[in-house]
């Protein structure tokens, strides 16, 4: 039978293999881990706490381990229609204005897990459609 974990539909077949715990994302986390997610999270930090948080999380992580990042991607200027970049841009502006924080573009992101730590590799970033989110997939690479 399936079971409700904050508020999260965990279906029998994943119930041993699924977990949640809270703890200060600035901590470094010990717990080990496959898959670390990160569900609107960064964006409503500024680049160097997001950078604190990052490294923080390599305690857990082995070689091929995960972090996912499901957060906002914003497009380059001039790639989508007017009225959806303008919603994105004053999200932007509300971010700064608000937590002296950022939406960031995929270069941006790359940059960000480049300053914490290079063995942090991006795999694959996609949005799915209909989501407001994009997810950025990325392989924890002791070996570098």
């Amino acid at each position: 039978m399936a079971k409700i974990i904050e508020g999260v539909v965990i279906p029998d077949d994943f119930q041993a293999r699924v977990s949640f715990s809270v703890y200060d994302l600035f901590t470094p986390q010990t717990i080990k881990a496959d898959v670390l997610l990160f569900r609107w999270i960064l964006h409503n930090w500024s680049d160097s706490s997001c950078t604190r948080i990052l490294r923080a999380q390599i305690p857990a992580l082995r070689t091929g381990s995960r972090l996912v990042i499901q957060d906002t991607c914003m497009p380059r200027p001039g790639t989508v229609p007017l009225w959806k970049e303008r919603d994105l841009r004053s999200y932007d502006m509300d971010m700064a204005a608000t937590f002296n924080a950022r939406e960031k573009e995929i270069a941006e992101w790359e940059s960000l897990l480049r300053a914490a730590d290079p063995r942090f590799q991006l795999n694959k970033v996609f949005q799915p459609e209909g989501s407001a989110l994009g997810v950025i997939d990325i392989i924890w690479n002791n070996g570098v």
